[in-house]
């Protein structure tokens, strides 16, 4: 079977403007997920039990669901409500949600790698807990968790 790629030429034009769709929707959902993710991460890791089950049912909830099934309820889930959105930002919307929940198991993975003696020697500084884990457990935390992250997005 021989592929003639003399009449592809003439579609060029919708197969570039759907890689820059494409590119788009990746670069905004997963922009969206890994702030979210964060978030996500630290309400989950958080000392405060209500809190951080809302952050364990958020992550279970959404990595125990099929991304397609979050696509079709967040389009047309939401229409039945008379929530009306447009395909696109369903779309970001869904793969952000889905993308957040994978993201914030790898960052909280990431900050759990983080020696804790680390913590230890920013809180005896005098930084307080965000202090700690803004300024020295976070950054040392992305730096152990990119490989995966780097995996789980490819």
């Amino acid at each position: 079977m021989s592929v003639n790629f003399l009449s592809m030429l003439k579609y060029s034009h919708l197969f570039v403007s759907g890689l820059l769709m494409t590119l788009k929707l990746t670069f905004l959902a997963v922009t969206i997920g890994v702030i979210l993710g964060l978030f996500i991460a630290l309400i989950k890791m958080s000392s405060i039990k209500p809190i951080s089950f809302i952050g364990a049912s958020y992550v279970e909830i959404i990595r125990g669901t099929p991304l397609l099934v979050q696509l079709l309820l967040i389009y047309n889930g939401l229409m039945q409500f008379g929530i009306d959105i447009p395909a696109f930002t369903a779309g970001v919307s869904a793969l952000a949600i889905n993308s957040a929940a994978y993201v914030a198991e790898i960052i909280r993975a990431g900050i759990q790698a983080v020696d804790p003696g680390q913590n230890e020697a920013a809180r005896s500084l005098g930084m307080t807990h965000a202090m700690a884990m803004r300024y020295v457990i976070i950054p040392q935390a992305i730096k152990i968790s990119f490989l995966p992250w780097e995996m789980n997005l490819s």
